[in-house]
């Protein structure tokens, strides 16, 4: 029952929204567009090189525990 409500009711929504909106997006907000889709390229790039240099780490880390110290001495 409650399925068919919620159906009636986004129907009756839907016909009071206007099919148009003879809208138009201006310079500046084009460029605003603009300057997000390049910042989250460049905060991708850089999550990428944070997520790798992690791994890198890891396993360096992990490859120096197991040589251990040289010759009984410690650095």
């Amino acid at each position: 029952m409650q399925v068919i409500s919620i159906a009636v009711l986004l129907f009756a929504l839907g016909l009071g929204l206007p099919t148009s909106a003879l809208a138009y997006i201006d310079p500046g907000a084009g460029s605003v567009i603009v300057q997000v889709i390049i910042a989250g390229i460049v905060t991708g790039l850089f999550l990428i090189k944070t997520f790798f240099a992690n791994i890198k780490n890891f396993f360096l880390n992990l490859v120096s525990k197991q040589k251990g110290p040289q010759n009984g001495t410690q650095k």
